[in-house]
């Protein structure tokens, strides 16, 4: 028994001054409450254990002391050695009976401590592994935490960026929505052309069944648009309908993304709701162009029908006027019959062979106002294209006879020409005028921007001073300016009516009513270079 005691002892001794060696630990002499016997830092080396109580003393020993030692510690000098064991010093005297109970119940109640110590150590352990567990999952949850945090900011950036796009996105539908109001306006410019050039074609083909078929096409055509708009109307207000809620559900989108933490699916629902809103915004767009391309047809239509109206009143009005100076110019004689053929003023001619009085030719005596002029025997040309009213004027003498004016013309510029002549001129105040004095201008032109097409058109203007020119007819020439055209006009200031002949072909009979009855002056006109005059000449009766 006393070596069970000698051997625990030993135990708790080495496992003291293994935990004294620990930072933190507590050593079975703590955790019991008792002071150790010998000191920490004492090796079993220097322990000298020594019994000198002989056996019946045991008896007399209190039950609190279970074990009798003295251990003599030498710090100077070694310890004594310790004889060893042998089978005789081992061998233990007999203990009496009550003795040896004692010594059992010691022995049982120290063990039953040291139990109740490692049940408790065990206890501890399994504690501060808990707790290490939940420090772990805390140090997770933090860098979840942080992780959060940090797609936070990411999708606070990528909500910043997806505005920035869809903000781009507006100033670029901004941009199509202007390039698309330009087209449509020059759609509805082109329209209205193509209806004036329609209506003028049928009113003076004065063909009425072709008049009526034209127009019944057009209501036809209108009736067809106004059905499809009302259809295309009705799925552009559903779309509208549709765009609303997709902008709703982005909003919301952008909402839960920046209240919702990563991974709950918010970015997935801003990316795909924006998406949305940019599909259905760029079907509308197709949708309302599509509406426009149809409105402007539409309207096309209508401006062609309300146009071919106006100008069939109007072509009456002047078939009336033409019809009334026509019959003047027969009266005079300076209109004559000839073979009918196709087309406005078939059948008729002017007779020019009744004009022999010669008034001018040449260009002699001529002045270069505006533009680069230069006269090369019969013809003088225009040669600087950055002109638009170059003019060359000759001095000539006119008054309420008729007078015919007899060259030949053409221009061989590019883009937007002209060329004409000024008659019976007078009062011009400024030599760099729009207008030409108190005159009469018939004029050849070519505009594809102004007019939409290359035809050549036959005009004629009055002016009224320098500033002041207004068109008063307009007529399209089956053939272009851009060879050398014989050009006969025919002004009679008393019967206030002016023809002109295009390659002996009779183009206009105008009722004047203008008070033009004398000028000092005639003046060539050209826009553009490229423009030339040969063989002038005026003549009278």
């Amino acid at each position: 028994m006393r070596l069970r005691s000698y051997i625990v002892l030993c135990a708790l001794v080495v496992v003291s001054a293994g935990a004294q060696e620990s930072s933190t630990g507590q050593s079975a002499y703590d955790i019991l409450g008792v002071s150790p016997a010998i000191e920490p830092t004492a090796t079993l080396a220097q322990v000298t254990v020594t019994d000198n109580t002989p056996p019946a003393a045991i008896q007399s020993t209190p039950a609190t002391d279970t074990v009798a030692t003295d251990v003599e510690v030498s710090g100077d000098q070694p310890a004594a050695p310790v004889p060893e064991a042998t089978d005789a010093t081992l061998a233990e005297p007999a203990p009496d009976a009550a003795a040896g109970t004692a010594a059992s119940d010691n022995e049982a109640a120290l063990m039953a401590e040291i139990m109740r110590l490692l049940a408790e150590r065990d206890t501890l352990y399994q504690a501060i592994n808990d707790l290490q567990e939940e420090n772990n999952t805390l140090k997770s949850q933090l860098s979840d935490f942080d992780y959060y945090k940090s797609r936070s900011t990411e999708l606070e950036s990528e909500i910043a960026r997806l505005e920035g796009v869809i903000g781009e996105k507006d100033v670029a539908l901004a941009a199509a929505d202007a390039r698309l109001a330009d087209i449509e306006a020059k759609l509805a410019d082109e329209g209205a052309r193509r209806a004036d050039a329609e209506a003028k074609l049928a009113a003076r083909s004065g063909d009425q069944p072709a008049i009526d078929s034209m127009l019944a096409g057009k209501d036809a055509t209108i009736a067809e648009k106004d059905a499809k708009l009302a259809e295309q109307n009705a799925s552009i207000e559903a779309t509208k309908r549709e765009l609303e809620k997709a902008k709703a559900d982005l909003a919301a989108a952008r909402t839960a993304a920046q209240a919702a933490p990563a991974g709950t699916g918010a970015p997935a629902s801003v990316a795909v709701a924006s998406d949305e809103v940019g599909a259905v915004e760029r079907r509308l767009a197709a949708m309302m162009a599509e509406r426009d391309a149809a409105l402007a047809v539409r309207d096309s239509a209508i401006a062609t029908r309300n146009a071919a109206e106006t100008m069939m009143k109007a072509a009456d009005a002047s078939r009336i006027e033409a019809e009334t100076a026509l019959a003047v110019a027969l009266a005079s004689g300076a209109v004559v019959k000839t073979t009918p053929t196709a087309g406005y003023l078939s059948g008729w001619a002017l007779d020019t062979s009744r004009f022999m009085n010669r008034l001018r030719s040449g260009f002699d005596g001529s002045a270069s106002r505006i533009g680069s002029w230069k006269i090369a025997g019969a013809t003088a040309s225009q040669t600087d294209a950055a002109q638009y009213f170059s003019r060359l004027e000759l001095p000539l003498a006119q008054t309420k006879v008729a007078t015919l004016y007899r060259f030949k013309a053409r221009s061989t510029g590019s883009g937007w020409i002209g060329l004409g002549l000024h008659l019976f001129v007078e009062d011009v105040k400024k030599k760099h005028g729009y207008g030409e004095g108190k005159s009469l201008l018939v004029w050849f032109t070519r505009d594809r921007a102004g007019r939409g097409d290359d035809a050549t058109y036959l005009q004629l203007y009055r002016s009224d001073n320098d500033v002041v020119m207004e068109r008063m007819f307009d007529a399209e020439l089956a053939d272009g300016i851009d060879t050398w055209r014989s050009v006969d006009i025919l002004y009679d200031p008393a019967a206030e009516y002016i023809a002109v002949s295009v390659d002996g072909v009779l183009r206009i009979v105008y009722k004047t009513f203008f008070g033009r009855d004398s000028g000092a002056t005639v003046s060539l006109r050209t826009l553009g270079g490229g423009g030339s005059f040969s063989d002038f000449a005026a003549w009278t009766e």
